[in-house]
Parts: C-alpha cells; sequence; structure tokens
C-alpha cells in the first residue's frame, strides 16, 4: 500500500481557497492538558459577490480523544459568544463536526459567514477573529504568517520525515 503524504493531502483540500494567514495558537484545558495547533485562514476563490464568508480551520495535533473534545468545548464558544461579541461584521458563525486524520491529526472547520461584501482579511483576522478567539475562547494566539507575504514555500512533493507530525509538517513546509 502506498504512503499518503498528509501534508500534500491536506494541502489538496484547501485548493478551491486562497488562503489567507496561518497562525499558531495554545491553551491549558480544563484538565490540565495542553492543546496547540495551528488556525488556517482562507477565503473562497469563487466570486466574492456570491461567497461572502472566511475559512477557518483548526489543526491540532493529539492522540487523545479527551484533548480533542476539550478543545471542542473550548472552539464551540466561537459560534455564539465570539460572533456576537468579538465579530460584529459577521452574520453567523457555523462550526462543522471535526475529523481526525491519520494517527491524532484533528481538524475542525468553521465558516465565518459575513454579513456584507467581504472587507480587509488582515483586518478581520487582527481586530476580529484573534480578539475573539482570545476573549472569546480563551486561545492564545500567535502573530498570522500572511500567505502572500511567504516567498519560498517547500514545493509540494518536498520529502518529509514521516515521523514528524501533520503540524510540524506544515511548520516546515510554511516554514513557520
Amino acid at each position: 500500500m502506498a504512503r499518503i503524504d498528509l501534508v500534500t493531502e491536506v494541502l489538496t483540500l484547501f485548493k478551491d481557497e486562497d488562503m489567507l494567514a496561518f497562525f499558531q495558537f495554545q491553551r491549558k484545558l480544563e484538565s490540565g492538558k495542553l492543546v496547540q495547533g495551528l488556525c488556517k485562514v482562507a477565503k473562497s476563490k469563487s466570486d466574492p459577490a456570491k461567497m461572502n464568508y472566511f475559512s477557518i480551520d483548526f489543526i491540532v495535533d493529539s492522540p487523545e480523544s479527551a484533548v480533542r473534545q476539550g478543545f471542542d468545548s473550548v472552539i464551540s464558544r466561537l459560534e455564539n459568544i465570539g460572533a456576537r461579541r468579538y465579530m460584529r461584521e459577521a452574520e453567523a458563525v457555523t462550526l462543522y463536526p471535526g475529523s481526525t486524520v491519520g494517527s491524532g491529526t484533528y481538524i475542525r472547520h468553521a465558516d465565518v459567514i459575513m454579513a456584507g461584501r467581504l472587507g480587509s482579511s488582515r483586518l478581520f483576522v487582527d481586530a476580529s477573529l484573534r480578539p475573539a478567539l482570545e476573549n472569546a475562547c480563551g486561545l492564545k494566539c500567535e502573530e498570522p504568517v500572511w500567505w502572500e507575504d511567504i516567498k519560498d514555500i517547500a514545493p509540494a512533493g518536498a520529502q518529509q520525515p514521516h515521523k514528524t507530525s501533520l503540524i510540524d509538517r506544515l511548520r516546515q513546509s510554511l516554514k513557520l
């Protein structure tokens, strides 16, 4: 059986989106466990007049179901508290069920539907999304790395060590 390169698979999933930014996050859960990962922000490549939403993916490396459940509990606050208090330009936040890839990489997707046309991506991430994640969800968010600012990305077929986690390989591919 051929080995599946998870980085390539994840990047393939994102091909219909214009990637905007990545940033790292972490939070200590009520259980005392630390959850950390990457947040990817994108928008649809479709006509922005028809597709007025930002696509958010949370990528967490954890083989423990308790950590994934704890993260789900924390991130669910984005739908109500985060949208109402910190993302006033958002009409709705829709969280989708998470999925586990490989041996413990957990991906949770959300769409932030905007009330009007998509404005500045940087303004949305810096003034709305990150404050919502930090204040409503209690995540500690690092500064974003803007996709358009990255000059040298590893080629899609670059060989990655197979013992590293998906998050580590994404960080390495994106030079984070």
